[in-house]
């Protein structure tokens, strides 16, 4: 035991705590301060104020009442029974908090956290937690679940090399996976451990056990990288997918291929994920309302890759329903805008043009003040604000879109599609091709911008081809590409036949475009000169036109 002085053991706790609290506070500093926190501004504010209340032990004053008053501006009457505010809030926070330890990872001594239950922050102490970690058993992945999201654990990749230098160049290409990953908020991602620390006594937290698990192998061998993943049920070791990717150009950056190839496996597995029809009951035990969320997701992105009415229809109740279970989720606000843009624009909605469009644009910029880095909430309101007409506002939300998350081949063409609707052709055309290469399951519609482009430019021959392959039976824009370059080469009885298919769809369609393809001064006058001239040679009526 130490001796102390008289008074000495008091005042040795005090520096004790006031070390902790020094600490504490450097370490919500990295975390505010870091772009990696996708917080949004009030639920910075609130992790401030339940860390500076906790460490000036006033941790019994945290209520719903005072956060609500306090730091969301709710005036006195506010009553937590009636307004669940700051219980989403926190669940948002907590979210943001797993996310940033995830990808930013734990380089200070202290973990700020904020359990389930109560708005009270615990700070845990890393050196701790590792010493516990040291009394159990490595056995790679542990035996209790952390998330009733759906969850990827992410097991080292089995490594070789005839370079030894590339000793921690597998450790390299499974965080990259881990943090493709990561920018889809429907999964639980955990990081594997490094192999760097497999012996060491520093050997952190092992990833908790998760409903599937992603290994694999790589090889590196004559400056060709080779890697084969594969996806395991957690529980029985089925094999769910696998893919195997080989780069020839490892001369050309050695750590760009890899972070390429890690991006495309992320991607990859992603789709696959959302195309797993029964999924839902590795997880339907978890919390009710995470169910039923993620099924709002899994209808929704079906219905983005075949946009049908009837996905459609179900697309927009299921993000109804999980709203309804929890209005404050940013990702469902952000798809359900998407729905009224795309109900407008195609017809698919009963309600009034004006209504449809208005609560677009509300619906995304609520998802935006959510989740300000949130890539799908950017994505929502750049389409919103194209069906308004604000083109450059459209652009701007778009691009923004993109740099939160590059591999959103979706956000990519649709910033391409809107972009050679807007003139820019050739930047447009590339970006949609991009997309293309990136995900082409993830480009539908945004098809018509290649072949408007190459119409445009009177190569109708690619721009035929480009429309053939556009999938979307119950739009009428997929016709009219292929009706105009029909025409143009001498197809006449192709072109007849989309002309038909117009008329099915929409028996009042004519040449003006300025609702399907974005409204008014939005779309290039010379551009719907041309496809009115071509859709009337094709045979469509112009006594049939809306104007």
């Amino acid at each position: 035991m130490t001796a102390y002085p008289e008074g000495g053991e008091e005042r040795a706790s005090e520096g004790r705590k006031s070390d902790t609290a020094e600490q504490v506070r450097f370490e919500l500093d990295r975390i505010l301060s870091s772009p990696q926190f996708d917080a949004s501004e009030r639920n910075r504010r609130f992790l401030d104020y339940v860390v500076e209340e906790t460490l000036s032990d006033r941790g019994d004053r945290i209520k719903a009442y005072s956060i609500a008053t306090l730091v969301f501006g709710r005036d006195d009457s506010f009553d937590p029974a009636l307004d669940p505010v700051v219980r989403m809030e926190a669940r948002r926070l907590r979210r943001s908090l797993e996310r940033f330890y995830l990808v930013e990872g734990e380089t200070g001594p202290i973990r700020i956290t904020l359990p389930k239950g109560g708005y009270v922050p615990k700070f845990q102490d890393q050196a701790a937690l590792r010493s516990a970690v040291d009394q159990e058993p490595r056995r790679g992945i542990a035996s209790a679940p952390v998330s009733r999201r759906p969850s990827i654990g992410i097991s080292a990749f089995n490594f070789e090399s005839e370079t030894p230098g590339y000793l921690n160049y597998c450790d390299g290409l499974t965080r990259q996976i881990a943090i493709g990953l990561s920018r889809y908020p429907e999964l639980a991602v955990f990081m594997p451990i490094p192999r760097s620390w497999s012996d060491s006594a520093e050997c952190p937290t092992a990833a908790p056990a998760a409903d599937f698990v992603l290994t694999g192998d790589a090889v590196v061998a004559s400056n060709v990288l080779k890697v084969k993943a594969t996806l395991l049920h957690g529980a029985s070791g089925e094999v769910i997918w696998a893919e195997t990717l080989v780069d020839e150009t490892m001369t050309d950056g050695i750590f760009e291929v890899r972070d390429k190839i890690a991006d495309r496996i992320a991607r990859s597995l992603w789709a696959r994920m959302m195309l797993i029809g029964d999924l839902r009951r590795y997880f339907a035990a978890g919390d009710p309302c995470s169910l039923v969320h993620f099924n709002s997701m899994t209808h929704f992105i079906r219905y983005r890759r075949a946009p049908e009415r009837d996905l459609y229809t179900a697309a927009r109740k299921s993000l109804e329903s999980a709203l309804a279970a929890d209005a404050g989720q940013s990702e469902p606000l952000a798809c359900l805008s998407q729905i009224h843009s795309d109900g407008y624009r195609f017809g698919y909605a009963s309600a009034e043009p004006d209504d449809l469009r208005r609560r677009a644009f509300e619906l995304a910029s609520r998802a935006v003040e959510l989740s300000p880095n949130s890539s799908r909430s950017h994505h929502a309101l750049g389409v919103a604000h194209w069906f308004l007409e604000n083109v450059g506002e459209s652009l701007a939300s778009l691009r923004a879109a993109v740099a939160l998350n590059p591999n959103s081949a979706d956000a990519m063409a649709d910033l391409g599609y809107y972009s050679c609707l807007s003139g820019d052709w050739e930047g447009g055309s590339r970006l949609i091709a991009e997309a293309i290469s990136k995900s082409p399951l993830e480009v539908g519609i945004q098809r018509v911008g290649l072949a408007f482009h190459h119409f445009m430019n009177g190569n109708f021959e690619r721009a035929y081809d480009e429309a053939r392959q556009i999938r979307a039976q119950d739009i009428t824009q997929g016709f009219v590409a292929k009706a105009i370059a029909s025409v143009r080469l001498g197809r006449y009885e192709e072109a007849a036949d989309a002309v038909t298919s117009i008329l099915r769809l929409d028996p009042l369609f004519g040449p003006s475009i300025l609702r399907d393809f974005g409204g008014g001064a939005v779309v290039q006058s010379t551009l719907v000169r041309e496809i009115r001239s071509a859709l009337q040679d094709a045979g469509l009526p112009m006594d049939t036109a809306r104007h």
